[in-house]
């Protein structure tokens, strides 16, 4: 019995021994903007990285194409979308940020709050929570 046991004990170490580690969970979130809007669009993205906001934009995603813009260590990020050549036509929502027209731009959102520069102007973000990390798309619709 003793004999048993102990074999019993070596086969199991030997299980625990030889064991695949676990899969350490990515805590990254892509983020891509898909245009299917009927129209060209312009997009910025607001997104966090090691504890720093970033805002970034202007990518051009002409209707029918898909842009990767970001890469986020967050759930939760923001975007914004303006039809090209009508800034009054726009995809977004009630969280207020600065952007910087024109651009290409990449500012860093201060914890203070901010106040938008003389090359500034105050849009609507929607913000989007994903439901965990990998990959997000956010699809501009008519």
């Amino acid at each position: 019995m003793k004999r048993l046991f102990l074999a019993l004990l070596a086969l199991i170490g030997v299980g625990l021994t030889t064991a695949a580690p676990a899969q350490a969970q990515s805590s990254n979130l892509a983020v891509s903007f898909c245009n299917y809007s009927g129209y060209d669009a312009f997009t910025a993205v607001i997104y966090q990285r090691s504890g720093q906001w970033h805002s970034q934009g202007w990518w051009r995603i002409n209707n029918g194409a898909c842009e990767y813009v970001a890469d986020t260590d967050n759930l939760v990020f923001y975007a914004f979308a303006e039809q090209v050549d009508d800034q009054n036509a726009t995809w977004g929502g009630s969280n207020q940020h600065c952007v910087t027209n024109p651009g290409p731009y990449h500012d860093y959102i201060p914890s203070s709050g901010e106040t938008c520069r003389t090359d500034q102007r105050l849009v609507g973000f929607q913000e989007i929570e994903a439901d965990n990390f990998g990959t997000f798309t956010w699809n501009l619709r008519p």
